[in-house]
């Protein structure tokens, strides 16, 4: 049996909220990227990009939303870092990520499935490395919808979609929703939320 990454959260919002979150470019930047060009429709674009003066690396550029269901389901392909990139993002097809969404009591329950991962050690390495990057990303979205930003500084880990072969997290120093991040990468560390020195 193929292996996947599956993971979920519970979210303090109602459906429609957590769809957004996964589905609405100003909301996917303050969460999981630095900009995103999404058309939620079957056929529109998911293109998320980490480092966007170089698109074709470290993004999902070309990633198309499969299926789409309001406030219920979206589904879309998915490319890999760098790293990773001169096997998985020539592979045909690409994975691929299925978001799910369930509401009840206030909370909704968000599901994320990631198929597609071929048999290989360096298949298998890169399925373990996004199972990391999704985890800490689902930690930021937790706290992004169920603890509000005060005012006081936030840090905020986003996916490190690095060069190199290590893994990381980029770190970014946000002050309020808007305002430009300024990051610095910690490749030295195990993955994880770290203050700015």
């Amino acid at each position: 049996m193929d292996k996947i990454v599956h993971l979920s959260v519970r979210l303090r919002c109602d459906a429609r909220r957590a769809f957004e979150m996964f589905t609405v470019n100003h909301l996917l930047e303050s969460w999981l990227v630095n900009v995103a060009e999404v058309e939620p429709v079957v056929g529109g674009r998911y293109e998320l990009f980490w480092e966007p003066e170089e698109r074709e690396n470290n993004s999902t550029i070309g990633c198309c939303v499969t299926a789409v269901e309001a406030d219920k389901l979206i589904s879309f392909e998915w490319r890999s870092p760098k790293q990773f990139k001169h096997f998985a993002n020539q592979a045909d097809p690409l994975t691929h990520v299925v978001v799910s969404f369930l509401a009840s009591d206030e909370m909704t329950e968000v599901h994320l499935i990631h198929t597609g991962w071929r048999s290989s050690l360096e298949w298998e390495e890169a399925r373990q490395w996004q199972a990391g990057a999704w985890g800490l990303a689902f930690k930021e979205l937790e706290r992004r919808v169920n603890k509000p930003e005060r005012e006081y500084p936030l840090f905020h880990a986003i996916l490190l979609w690095c060069g190199g072969n290590r893994s990381g997290v980029e770190i970014s120093h946000r002050k309020r929703e808007g305002e430009p991040a300024h990051s610095i990468w910690n490749r030295e560390e195990e993955p994880g939320v770290y203050p700015l020195p």
